[in-house]
């Protein structure tokens, strides 16, 4: 009987050490790609939406009256990397002192408040031999790839506000043309961190996260299969693109980006002729633009190349296919 009634008080200082959500969390991040895999990690448990929008430019992105206002109601924002995070965070994030604010690049964490460390309401939840380092799955499922291995998601404990030294800052590996998310290897990283920091913040979902991790790791492994087989034969071939939005997932499969806007400029009529001569003699008869780019600012150069004007997305919502169609793209000008 003793037995008993120990096991029926340890189980109710867990339950109690572990606080049971009625609502989802409620997660932002800026972009819809990432959104696309943090829904698909998180999924029942969360709400997650995206502050710019598909088919729109973050470049001139502000956030809306409403957007502030989610702010005030969210428990994570996932950084992306882009610009904008460096002008607006500081001060959306002021109106809620107790978001999480974790860079997706860096595994950077600003602040946390649920009362405890995370790590330990984890050991509550599973055990006092529980290790979050080895439930971390840091490699990359039914692929060649290796992920380095990282340390749980640090946290350290507010001091009830958040200031802008506090704020993790894009740095230069997160240069404006970089656009992380386009490697899937980048995304892998990341939702590596996505997953450790939902089981961190709501450890009763882990075993959730747990398999969706898994799941997405797989699919994310098969299609980086499936886009390496298709763009192996153009190794070392250069495209077209207006804007370098590319630059990383050219660098995964052995591309090279040939950008004609260059740190936000266009170019002027003698870097204009250098990029005419060099797509004619790399044959490119293709320019990739954004879709909110005015087809008009490339007409000189695709009537000179006799080129197509195709649209590429960065911020496409469904990751995982939109990767695939822009390496079916790809493919399909480089055969030409």
């Amino acid at each position: 009987m003793a037995h008993i009634r120990l096991a029926t008080n340890i189980l109710l200082l867990t339950l109690l050490a572990t606080p049971a959500r009625s609502e989802p969390l409620v997660v932002l991040t800026s972009v819809p790609p990432l959104e696309s895999l943090i829904e698909a990690i998180g999924a029942p448990h969360i709400s997650v939406r995206a502050l710019v929008k598909t088919g729109t430019d973050h470049h001139h992105y502000s956030p809306t009256p409403h957007q502030v206002e989610e702010f005030a109601s969210a428990t994570i924002f996932f950084l992306s990397g882009i610009p904008f995070e460096n002008n607006w965070l500081p001060r959306i994030a002021a109106t809620n002192p107790q978001l999480r604010v974790v860079d997706l690049a860096t595994a950077t964490t600003a602040t946390a408040d649920y009362g405890q460390q995370p790590d330990d309401s984890r050991k509550a939840a599973h055990g006092s031999n529980f290790d979050p380092t080895k439930d971390s799955e840091p490699h990359m499922e039914g692929s060649d790839h290796k992920l380095e291995p990282r340390q749980p998601v640090s946290v350290t404990q507010p001091d009830r506000s958040v200031s802008p030294d506090r704020i993790p800052h894009i740095h230069d590996h997160h240069a404006e043309s970089l656009h992380p998310w386009t490697s899937i290897h980048a995304a892998q990283q990341m939702t590596l961190t996505i997953y450790q920091t939902l089981t961190n913040v709501d450890p009763l979902h882990s075993d959730d996260y747990r398999k969706n991790y898994r799941r997405v790791s797989a699919e994310l492994a098969a299609l980086d299969s499936q886009i390496r087989t298709l763009l192996k034969p153009f190794e070392g071939r250069k495209f077209l693109v207006f804007h370098p939005a590319w630059e990383a997932f050219a660098q995964e499969y052995g591309l090279v980006q040939l950008a004609i806007e260059k740190d936000g400029k266009e170019p002027g009529a003698r870097r204009m002729a250098e990029l005419i001569s060099t797509a004619k003699t790399e044959r490119l008869r293709t320019i990739f633009i954004r879709p909110h780019l005015d087809h008009r600012r490339v007409q000189q150069l695709a009537a000179a190349l006799e080129a197509d004007v195709i649209v590429l997305d960065p911020l496409a919502q469904d990751y995982p296919a939109y990767l695939l169609t822009v390496a079916t793209k790809l493919a399909e000008s480089l055969s030409q």
